[in-house]
């Protein structure tokens, strides 16, 4: 399998995915800077054909920010962890389209459609490190235990 190109990128550009992939990037992780209306999300975009499961990656950063920011209950069932949606109530990531969908797949932390998310408890090293284990790691047992 090929390594793949991710770019990080911090801009509120709404064009920064399209210029990443203009650029050969497989996968784009978008910070929004701390001046604009969504400041401290993300929006995470991959190409449909690099093999990059945003499912897994959903799964990662969901169990790591119930850590950083425990709900009321947590949440501990792969499918809500995984899944297309919020994934579970309360859940600061949201995952649209899921692996394989036309139309694009994006998972995203802070939308102006629900401009009440709040941004994620995770450090960006979090979130840089989850995006790289993914990338390296395709096929890794989804398992809540695991992760720490």
């Amino acid at each position: 399998a090929r390594k793949l190109r991710v770019a990080f990128w911090q801009t509120a550009n709404p064009q920064a995915s399209s210029a990443a992939r203009r650029r050969h990037m497989d996968v784009v992780v978008q910070q929004y800077a701390a001046n604009t209306v969504l400041a401290g999300g993300y929006f995470v975009s991959c190409r449909t054909d690099c093999g990059f499961d945003l499912n897994r990656l959903a799964f990662l950063l969901r169990v790591a920010e119930q850590k950083a920011n425990p709900p009321a209950k947590e949440v501990d069932e792969v499918r809500f962890l995984a899944s297309c949606g919020p994934g579970y109530v309360g859940s600061r990531w949201y995952l649209y389209g899921g692996s394989g969908t036309e139309g694009g797949v994006f998972l995203f932390n802070r939308a102006l459609t629900n401009p009440g998310t709040a941004p994620t408890a995770l450090p960006h090293n979090t979130i840089r490190q989850a995006v790289s284990f993914v990338a390296a790691n395709p096929d890794f047992e989804m398992d809540p235990g695991l992760v720490g």
